[in-house]
C-alpha cells in the first residue's frame, strides 16, 4: 500500500539546505563547527571569501569528497548561490550535513 504525503502539514518536504549569513554567523557564535567551501573558480575566490574558506571549484569536488568532516555543517559558498544547492543535494546525499549560503557571495552577505 502507498502511503500519501500531505504536502499541507510539510510531511514529505526535504528539511531547508539553505542558509542566510546572519543565520550562518549566529550558529557559529552559538558554537556550531562549520567548513566553509568555496565552490567558485580560484579568480573569484581570490577576490573576495569568507574568512576561513576551502576553495574546490565546483567541477573537482569529486576528487575531495574523502576531506570533508563528517561532524561540521558544510557552508557550500558560490557566486549567486544556484550552483552550491547542487552540491548541497549531492553532499546530503552522500551523508554530509550541507547548506547552501543563501544568495551567495553576491547577494547573500547582506
Amino acid at each position: 500500500m502507498k502511503r500519501k504525503l500531505d504536502k499541507r502539514k510539510g510531511r514529505g518536504k526535504e528539511p531547508e539546505k539553505k542558509i542566510t549569513f546572519a543565520a550562518y554567523q549566529a550558529e557559529k557564535e552559538a558554537g556550531v563547527p562549520f567548513y566553509l567551501l568555496d565552490i567558485r573558480e580560484p579568480e573569484a575566490y581570490r577576490a573576495f571569501h569568507l574568512e576561513g574558506a576551502v576553495n574546490i571549484p565546483m567541477g573537482k569536488i569529486g576528487d575531495h569528497l574523502q576531506t570533508f568532516p563528517k561532524n561540521k555543517k558544510i557552508l557550500v559558498i558560490c557566486e549567486k548561490g544556484i550552483r552550491a544547492e547542487q552540491i548541497t543535494k549531492i553532499l546530503t546525499l552522500l551523508g554530509y550535513q550541507a547548506v547552501t549560503l543563501t544568495g551567495g557571495m553576491q547577494n547573500g552577505l547582506s
